[in-house]
């Protein structure tokens, strides 16, 4: 997909389901129906954006295999034996997103490891953006994952698998952002605002014109990665429910269904904050990717690395009810182009 020129002639559902279908694709290379799976470094955090890619990960792999995975595990949370008594065999998924690399240091560590310690399983890397900045952290990446005789690595745009290839001697394959799994949404609320701006406020955000944006008449300002009060006291719910279960099996299908709970329910809350707006202004991946699954026209912004237009590039450019923007005025602008 992609195309090539300006034109954006593309409606979401058609941007949607061709990416879903690739996703399925590429998925289905690793896993069969009825088989066993895990998904580890479930994102147990504010950020919707990775929520969604998981709950696109797991619609995926649900379809392909007609079950929920065997074991999830936050990074936190992880416990190899675990894994092994509850999948002692089948395909074990890496969460995808945008942190392969040095910029979230944690998660790069932690899947390393995962590939000294599983050595013995099919290890598959759902899609990822990769950014390094240090050449030392590049060395360690090439010694854990060029050693792994079973390792099989998604990115989702052009710049990540010429990275991988000629400076991590891997063999990627180029697939959608995994939320596009979930597939079109109908919005959860109407918009009460005429714009939401969700904008970042982490370590990749950019420094816009706030005079321009906070200029936007019936405007709302948001970022989605703090949590409520209200989902706090779920997640401690949930964490005694995980300390009740008892046996392997049992402990493992609970924490399961607790994970998938979060997500849907951090997702929603995301959906919400969007849907809000009639339009939206975004420089979150996500907030462009779920601008589109719930058919929201919107314009984006990049971060602080060109993740967004890198994605944009490779799958979304022809998007009809999206535009891309250089700067705050420039976003003003367009926004009074996209939707009507």
């Amino acid at each position: 997909m992609g195309g090539h020129g300006n034109e954006t002639s593309r409606s979401a559902e058609s941007v949607i389901a061709a990416q879903r279908a690739l996703l399925l694709t590429e998925f289905g290379k690793h896993v069969s129906r009825g088989q066993p799976y895990a998904i580890i470094d479930f994102p147990d955090h504010g950020n919707v954006g990775d929520s969604a890619i998981y709950l696109g990960e797991l619609s995926v792999l649900r379809e392909l295999t007609g079950r929920d995975p065997s074991y999830v595990a936050s990074l936190a949370r992880f416990d190899a034996d675990a894994l092994r008594r509850a999948a002692p065999t089948g395909p074990i998924f890496l969460h995808g997103g945008g942190n392969f690399g040095d910029v979230w240091p944690r998660h790069q560590q932690f899947r390393e490891k995962m590939a000294r310690i599983f050595t013995d399983r099919r290890l598959v890397q759902a899609p990822q953006s990769i950014q390094f900045q240090d050449d030392a952290a590049i060395q360690q990446c090439i010694d854990s994952f060029g050693a792994h005789p079973d390792f099989h690595l998604m990115v989702r745009d052009r710049h990540s698998v010429t990275f991988a290839q000629e400076r991590l001697g891997l063999s990627p394959t180029l697939v959608p952002d995994a939320a596009f799994g979930i597939g079109l949404l109908p919005r959860p609320v109407s918009p009460s605002h005429d714009v939401v701006m969700l904008l970042r406020t982490d370590k990749e955000k950019v420094n816009l014109d706030a005079s321009t944006l906070q200029s936007i008449p019936n405007a709302r300002e948001a970022d989605w990665r703090a949590e409520s009060p209200k989902s706090r006291t779920w997640q401690r719910r949930f964490a005694n429910l995980r300390a009740i279960a008892t046996g392997a099996v049992t402990k493992s299908k609970r924490q399961v269904s607790v994970y998938n709970y979060l997500a849907n329910q951090r997702f929603d809350r995301g959906a919400r904050v969007l849907s809000d707006g009639r339009k939206v202004i975004t420089d979150r991946l996500h907030g462009h990717i779920m601008c589109t699954l719930l058919d929201i026209p919107h314009v984006y912004l990049d971060n602080s690395y060109g993740k967004i237009g890198r994605y944009a590039d490779a799958w979304t450019k022809e998007l009809r009810i999206a535009r891309q923007a250089t700067s705050a005025p420039q976003a003003v602008e367009l926004l009074n182009q996209v939707g009507n």
